[in-house]
């Protein structure tokens, strides 16, 4: 129990600050790192046998999504419209 509010106090140490005083960028740096430590604890609960082959495959899958949503603005439009059509 200690251990995880040590960690949690650590963490917002670093993210308030980061988030604050960097800004967009910090965000950009941020979210890709969480993304890969959520990935990484997944891929070992969900594959423990391949969890390399797994954390590379959904590794590009959310990079392919998240870069191009990321840096080219009407993308976040058109890939959740494309995705109503698809599903409709």
């Amino acid at each position: 129990m200690i251990q995880r509010l040590l960690a949690a106090g650590l963490g917002l140490l670093l993210v308030i600050p980061a988030v604050v005083f960097g800004g967009e960028i910090a965000v950009e740096i941020l979210v890709p790192i969480a993304m890969s430590i959520c990935l990484f604890e997944y891929a070992s609960m969900a594959f423990p046998r391949a969890r390399n082959a797994a954390m590379l495959l959904i590794g590009l899958g959310i990079a392919a999504l998240y870069v191009p949503l990321l840096y080219v603005p009407w993308l976040g439009v058109a890939l959740p419209a494309a995705g109503v059509l698809v599903g409709a």
